[in-house]
């Protein structure tokens, strides 16, 4: 894997794992990636949770070729990202988080991904621990270490993120976003 994956994935990985759903096999198929950007030059901004300021993270040329987003410029935070639809305008991303060691089973990691009318994405990890007790215990999830569950199908990741897009509304925090630059 890319150091680049490693990026996005900085803030669940530095907050131990916290806020996460993972799974050990791929949820999302290379038949249900959904592209939703084109070719082009973008910039990706992280936002500091305390004050809300944006800085500048990535910026550089993307190519989208057979549902697969790549870039020459390092640290690309979304490369081999595929993507779901959730509703309309939110879509689940995953990718794989691989610790360098050989051998090792990779293991999958989603956030939401927000669509909006402009073309701007914006990303947001979801906290498994925030769902409710009875839809933890409907979908039969086990919250581990730092709120994080494992979940094994689409089924199951699709009904958590939509139960947790309905609780959790405009509490919602934006991290980062990518913009076109045209």
């Amino acid at each position: 894997m890319r150091r680049s994956l490693r990026m996005l994935f900085v803030v669940c990985l530095g907050l131990t794992l916290s806020a996460c759903f993972t799974s050990t096999i791929p949820l999302i198929t290379a038949a249900d990636n959904e592209i939703l950007i084109t070719s082009g030059h973008y910039k990706v901004f992280e936002f500091d949770e305390d004050d809300g300021a944006a800085e500048l993270s990535w910026s550089g040329m993307l190519d989208v070729t057979d549902g697969i987003i790549s870039s020459d410029v390092d640290e690309y935070p979304f490369e081999n990202m595929r993507v779901r639809s959730l509703t309309a305008d939110i879509f689940v991303g995953q990718t794989a988080q691989d610790d360098g060691q050989d051998g090792d089973e990779d293991e999958f990691l989603y956030i939401l991904i927000f669509a909006y009318q402009d073309g701007t994405l914006g990303f947001h990890l979801p906290d498994c621990g925030q769902l409710d007790n009875a839809a933890i215990a409907e979908l039969e999830l086990e919250v581990g270490d730092y709120n994080t569950c494992e979940v094994s199908d689409w089924e199951t990741l699709r009904e958590a993120l939509m139960i947790y897009v309905r609780e959790q509304g405009d509490e919602m925090s934006i991290s980062s976003a990518m913009y076109r630059v045209n």
